[in-house]
């Protein structure tokens, strides 16, 4: 597969959408304060399965990159939700 700008930047929203489910986590561990080890595994557990997911469905709808409006509309949605949770960067 040839690398250019559209491979890059498909890439790059594999990585944004981590970071998002980073914050996401961060979020509700911040909100939660001191927790159990059981209930910090059960999150991630359940963060992960939705990353996990989420994941898969950005692979699907965008064709891995392929169909660029697609891709257009999952960076402006993952950029969206990065600011939305921009207090909690790690």
């Amino acid at each position: 597969k040839r690398i250019n700008k559209n491979v890059l930047s498909h890439e790059q929203l594999h990585f944004d959408i981590s970071e998002l489910y980073a914050r996401k986590m961060n979020k509700i561990f911040s909100e939660k304060g001191f927790i159990q080890a059981e209930q910090a595994n059960k999150i991630y557990d359940s963060i992960n399965c939705t990353y996990t997911k989420r994941q898969s469905l950005y692979e699907k709808e965008t064709e891995f990159g392929t169909i660029l409006e697609q891709q257009k509309k999952w960076n402006e949605k993952i950029h969206q939700e990065l600011k939305e949770l921009i207090n909690f960067l790690n």
